[in-house]
C-alpha cells in the first residue's frame, strides 16, 4: 500500500548548520554532526546538508552566531532534482534540452 493510502506520513528532517568551535557544523542528529573549518566552512557545511537532503522532505536551518535563523532552505522529497528551494541542490546539473531529452528517454544523441 503507498505511504499516502495509509495515512501515514513521513516526519519532517530539519539540519542545523551553525557555527561550532571556530568552524560550521552539520547537526543532523545526535552522533550526526560534522563540522568544518576554514574558509568556505559555512557554505561546504549547507552543501553537505543539501546532499543529505535530497530524498527527505523539512528544511536546512542556516544559523547566526546568537542562535537566531538566518535563512531556511526547504526540501520536498522529490529527489536530487527538487526545486523547492531557490538554490540548486548539491549533484544536480543544468541540461539543455536536447540532452533532457535523450536523458529523459534514455536514447543517447
Amino acid at each position: 500500500m503507498p505511504d499516502l493510502a495509509s495515512g501515514v506520513q513521513q516526519s519532517a528532517t530539519i539540519i542545523e548548520i551553525r557555527p561550532y568551535r571556530g568552524g560550521w557544523q552539520c547537526f543532523e542528529a545526535p552522533g550526526v554532526a560534522p563540522f568544518w573549518i576554514g574558509n568556505g566552512a559555512k557554505e561546504d557545511a549547507i552543501s553537505y546538508a543539501k546532499g543529505r537532503a535530497r530524498f527527505g522532505r523539512g528544511e536546512i536551518r542556516v544559523l547566526n552566531p546568537d542562535g537566531t535563523v538566518e535563512r531556511i532552505l526547504p526540501f520536498d522529497g522529490s529527489g536530487p532534482n527538487s526545486r523547492s528551494s531557490s538554490t540548486t541542490p548539491v549533484g544536480c546539473c543544468a541540461l539543455d534540452s536536447e540532452s533532457a531529452s535523450s536523458f529523459t528517454d534514455g536514447r543517447n544523441r
